[in-house]
């Protein structure tokens, strides 16, 4: 590790209090890979270690660009006996599973966890986010499935989830169906828009 490295890990071995804005600052200095992982454990062992929602955010991004998946699977556990976190820190952690590790299945069950273990209600951006993730991966069955749940958990659908919906159907071939969900848009007040028609328009060719 670079020698800036080093001497932010040395400061975590020192017994001087630590405030969570402190080690978030210390943190963000970072730059090695290793070097994350080795906060990571340093602090996390310390009697001042504080888990506020700045630094989780922070450590999660740099464990998932160090390609580190347990070290999160250890925090994201430690989180459930924490306060609440906001709908910005789980579309992290969420982004974090599908796409640097390519967990989908952990970032669906982290969806549904929100509310009922961590009382957070996810954003109609997080839930779109994990539609379009099991559309992508063709996960078609759990995509309707995801999309029949939104009001249970607390989502309002909007054009950008038709979209991803229609989407989905066009790849699997029913056309029927996707021009169906056009009827959906005023139902729930909104519009279709140039990326609605895009997708039909790629469907029919195909």
């Amino acid at each position: 590790p670079p020698n800036r490295d080093t001497a932010i890990l040395a400061r975590l071995k020192h017994k001087d209090w630590l405030t969570p804005k402190e080690a978030t600052t210390l943190l963000t200095s970072v730059t090695h890979p290793s070097s994350t992982l080795t906060f990571f454990h340093l602090y996390t062992s310390r009697k001042d270690f504080h888990p506020s929602e700045p630094l989780c955010t922070t450590l999660i991004s740099k464990l998932a660009q160090a390609h580190q998946l347990n070290p999160i699977l250890t925090l994201h556990q430690t989180l459930t006996k924490r306060r609440r976190f906001s709908d910005d820190f789980f579309y992290t952690l969420i982004k974090a599973y599908a796409h640097s590790f390519q967990r989908v299945d952990m970032a669906l069950q982290t969806l549904h966890d929100m509310n009922s273990l961590f009382h957070c209600s996810p954003s109609t951006r997080t839930f779109n986010f994990v539609l379009n993730v099991l559309v992508n991966t063709r996960l078609y069955a759990a995509a309707r499935e995801l999309f029949l749940h939104a009001p249970p958990l607390g989502v309002s659908p909007d054009a950008c989830t038709l979209n991803i919906v229609i989407k989905g159907l066009c790849a699997r071939g029913e056309m029927d169906a996707a021009f169906g969900v056009l009827e959906e848009f005023h139902e729930l007040g909104c519009e279709a828009n140039a990326r609605t028609y895009a997708t039909l328009m790629k469907g029919l060719c195909e």
